[in-house]
């Protein structure tokens, strides 16, 4: 009753490299960062915090901030998940 066990199945081949295949990965998903105008966070706060998170020049701070003022809010930045 002696029977022989091979740990290779019959299908396999000897010698033979199987790379696994990587997945494909697609950009995350941006949200939208929305400022809200308010009555209590002063004009030059706002231009500095464009300034310092968003990276935007002093221009560009400033005509955002002047948006948000006159609109009521609006989009200041797109940042990823």
């Amino acid at each position: 009753m002696s029977q022989e066990y091979s740990t290779q199945s019959p299908d396999q081949d000897h010698g033979t490299v199987v790379e696994s295949e990587k997945p494909a990965l697609k950009p995350p998903p941006l949200y939208k960062v929305i400022l809200l105008n308010d009555d209590y966070t002063p004009m030059d706060f706002v231009v500095r915090i464009l300034e310092h998170f968003f990276g935007m020049n002093r221009e560009k701070a400033t005509q955002v901030m002047l948006h948000v003022h006159t609109r009521g809010r609006g989009i200041c930045g797109r940042l990823y998940a």
